[in-house]
């Protein structure tokens, strides 16, 4: 009974002294834990040396916070720039944690230190290992800028013996991208083009990359109401409408400056992958200065406004959205030859330098098409030179002018003939009294020629000078082309054409679309024909509509500056899609045939020029479109 007692006593004794270890275990361990979870405080505030204080003593293998414990100690001592110590632990971790899904923080870092240290071998050995793991797509950034630096003391020969060792998607993609804005620095457009397809190749299928930015320069001085600032909104709209109806993301990149910082923006934005293309700048000078830029860049640059035609540099990169001034003038020839089938022709030709593409394309039409320039006149937009240039068409018209001779000897055959085509016996007979010349293309028409000749009646030059009887209407010119710089100039040739007595049809430029000028020359002014790149229909329902859409959202009156933004970003987005790239934009530009926008067409030439003119008339105080012209 008492060895029993004693046993149980002994028993119990043993249970107290192993529960007092087990206490004293679990007091260590959280002891333990406590001091490994102060050294990851430490190292989360940026006191790397006390981390290293605290967790250097859970380094042993043995632990179970070693793995954790020597990430933290490399990445404390690299942060302190401790190099020599972060390679040992690197050297330790590799070999007792070649396991770990942090390996490749570890290579990281083993990469970054080889870089620091311009240790070729090193960097090979970091990426060959690198390959092989699973590299996490938020470690992008880190390794773009790792080989940014590395770009910058290996040749071009270290740098392309790397390049074929990188085979994991997101080391691809970053060397891709690292190395894409490095040949932008250097304007290497070969060289930026690959990379550019290679990144696109990566991020578009790895989900890497979204391109979905638009870049937008501005000169600096922008007042609101400007031209400038209208733009702007007519951009930002178009945009927050495509974002509405598409559940979209788009977003601009605005940059406003002086023309160096418009250069320096236009550099950063080609940086960007995400960027598609850059709107701007607006005017046909700014726009010329950085042409040249975003060609080496290869990033395309639009413009919504310039309009001069010495800009394009046949670029797969270089766009205008507004018909340029040849474009214009072809169209004015273009609608007169081709669609009113006309044949003769006077240039009333302004001496302003601005016009000149205008006329000079107008002119090659002409030839071209093997037509007649009856005259060819230059002046300088003053009134008081209008009248005698005028006078002097009116000579060129008079000595074009071809009549049939009204004589007692007109034979029966002709008599009968002109009496087929409308020519009262009584009108005759009285011409013929007064041996009077008349006009061939006064009785038949422009055609009037052909039409003699397939009839055989016999037409002469004039015998009798009539440049100065300006009771003599002349009807030889066909069309006169009158391209002007200030509508204010409207009324008065009009006036000098009608006092002049010149009975032809009268073309003009985009200035012509005036209708306050056209209505003070008017009835003289009816049937004035001309062109415009822009064209409201305000009775339209959907204008009204989109007019209320556009003031609710800016509280602005959109007019024709406002539309130039909003139609031109709506050209690009009516085109966009998860595909849609650098590379790729000018044959989706290009190919859409079929954009036509609220207030004008973007129909885009092989030089990336919009193509599309309006064509307007004007007719009992009232200005109508009556057809576009698309030059190809």
């Amino acid at each position: 009974m008492t060895l029993l007692q004693n046993h149980r006593q002994l028993l119990n004794g043993s249970k107290l002294v192993l529960l007092i270890l087990l206490i004293l275990i679990s007091h260590l361990l959280a002891q333990e834990k406590n001091q490994f979870q102060k050294g990851i405080q430490f190292f989360n505030s940026g006191d790397y040396v006390k981390a290293i204080e605290y967790l250097e003593k859970f380094s042993d293998q043995k632990s179970e916070f070693a793995e954790t414990a020597n990430l933290i100690l490399i990445l404390s001592y690299y942060r302190l720039n401790d190099l020599e110590k972060t390679k040992n632990f690197i050297s330790r971790f590799e070999s007792n944690f070649s396991n770990s899904s942090s390996l490749y923080i570890v290579l990281e870092t083993k990469l970054a230190i080889a870089i620091i240290q311009k240790d070729f071998e090193g960097i090979k050995n970091s990426l060959i290992k690198l390959n092989k793991l699973s590299v996490k797509k938020e470690q992008v950034k880190d390794f773009v800028s790792a080989f940014n630096k590395m770009f910058t003391f290996l040749n071009d020969q270290s740098i392309n013996e790397l390049e074929p060792l990188i085979s994991n998607s997101i080391l691809k993609f970053s060397f891709a991208r690292a190395r894409f804005q490095n040949e932008i620095e250097k304007r290497n457009s070969t060289l930026i083009k690959k990379y550019y397809t290679e990144l696109i190749k990566i991020g578009f299928r790895e989900e890497l990359l979204k391109v979905n930015k638009i870049g937008v320069l501005i000169p600096k001085e922008i007042k609101s109401g400007s031209i400038e600032n209208l733009i702007i909104e007519g951009l930002k709209f178009g945009v927050h409408r495509f974002n509405k109806l598409n559940d979209g993301e788009i977003e601009l990149k605005i940059y406003k400056g002086d023309q160096k910082t418009l250069e320096n923006a236009l550099v950063q934005l080609a940086k960007d992958p995400e960027v598609l293309c850059v709107i701007g700048p607006l005017y046909s000078n700014q726009f010329k200065a950085l042409s040249s830029l975003a060609e080496k860049l290869c990033i395309p640059l639009i413009s919504p406004t310039a309009t001069a035609s010495d800009i394009s540099i046949k670029s797969r990169y270089i766009f205008q959205f507004n018909p340029t001034l040849d474009v214009r003038g072809y169209a004015m020839a273009s609608y007169a030859i081709d669609k009113l089938k006309l044949t003769r022709f006077a240039l009333l030709n302004s001496d302003n330098p601005t016009l000149k593409s205008i006329s000079n394309e107008i002119k090659k039409k002409i030839k071209n098409s093997k037509c007649e320039l009856i005259a060819d006149l230059s002046w300088n937009e003053n009134k008081k030179t209008l009248s005698s240039k005028i006078k002097e068409l009116r000579k060129a018209a008079a000595s074009r002018d071809l009549v049939i001779r009204f004589t007692p000897l007109l034979d029966f055959e002709t008599e009968q003939k002109l009496i087929s085509f409308g020519m009262k016996q009584d009108l005759i007979d009285s011409l013929k009294m007064v041996e009077a010349e008349v006009s061939i293309f006064e009785i038949f028409g422009k055609d009037a020629e052909s039409i003699c000749k397939s009839n055989k009646i016999d037409f002469y030059k004039r015998t009798k000078s009539i440049a100065g009887d300006l009771n003599v209407p002349l009807y030889s010119i066909d069309a006169i082309f009158i391209p002007i710089s200030d509508d204010k100039l409207i009324p008065a040739i009009i006036n000098e054409i009608e006092n002049q007595n010149i009975i032809a049809l009268r073309i003009g430029n985009d200035n012509w679309n005036s209708l306050e000028e056209l209505n003070k020359a008017y009835p003289a002014s009816n049937g004035v024909i001309f062109t415009s790149d822009f064209y409201f229909d305000m009775e339209d329902d959907s204008f009204k509509d989109l007019s209320e859409e556009i003031f609710e959202y800016t509280k602005i009156q959109p007019n024709r500056t406002f539309f130039y933004g909003f139609e031109s970003v709506t050209k690009i987005l009516s085109n966009w899609n998860d595909n849609l790239h650098r590379e790729n934009f000018y044959e989706k530009m290009i190919d859409d045939r079929d954009y036509e926008g609220v207030s004008s067409d973007i129909i885009l030439n092989k030089d990336g020029v919009n193509s599309s003119v309006y064509i307007f008339e004007y007719r009992g105080k009232k200005i109508k479109k009556i057809d576009r012209i698309i030059s190809n």
